[in-house]
């Protein structure tokens, strides 16, 4: 049996490759792929993004989704035990990547210092002002204003952790 090939240029295997890159693209984008290949380094499946899709409850912000981890909760501990505060507003979207970073039950253990004067729990847009917060989220770190956005291996480097640094979600803050 003779077999016939067609003559491929460079053009055209480029365009070939292009387009199945493209289409791997889109169907993992949107979802289409009913199953997913995963990799041991994948944050657990529980939460896929920090950024909130939604807008903030007036007053109140976005819940918290993400879950802790014996990781998050022992350096939220180590944290106040340091006396490390976070200055923030309940409708600051990197706040809550800040939160979902942490979960519920380690971010619940966090000091942090609420600045939106709308807010319903606790405004203190005095102590933040005193406090020469200048943007969201502000970690005070030994006196010294960290600001942004901390991976949670950040924040261990910044206060000498020494604990468990098996962080579920820091991974997440690269991919946004």
């Amino acid at each position: 049996m003779i077999r016939h090939q067609f003559p491929r240029s460079k053009f055209v295997r480029f365009l070939m490759g292009a387009i199945a890159v493209l289409s791997l693209t889109i169907v993992l984008h949107l979802g289409w792929a009913n199953t997913a290949p995963t990799l041991a380094a994948d944050p657990p499946s529980d939460i896929i993004s920090l950024a909130p899709t939604t807008a903030p409850e007036p007053g109140i912000g976005w819940q918290i989704t993400s879950s802790s981890g014996a990781a998050e909760i022992e350096l939220a501990k180590h944290l106040t035990q340091q006396k490390v505060k976070v200055y923030g507003a309940y409708w600051c979207p990197h706040c809550h990547e800040q939160e979902q970073l942490f979960g519920k039950q380690a971010w619940s253990q966090i000091d942090h210092i609420e600045c939106a004067a709308d807010a319903k729990v606790k405004p203190q847009t005095t102590v933040c002002e005193q406090a020469g917060i200048k943007g969201f989220p502000t970690w005070i770190v030994d006196g010294k204003l960290e600001p942004g956005v901390k991976k949670l291996a950040q924040l261990g480097e910044l206060t000498n952790y020494q604990g468990n640094k098996e962080f579920k979600y820091d991974r997440l803050l690269d991919r946004e």
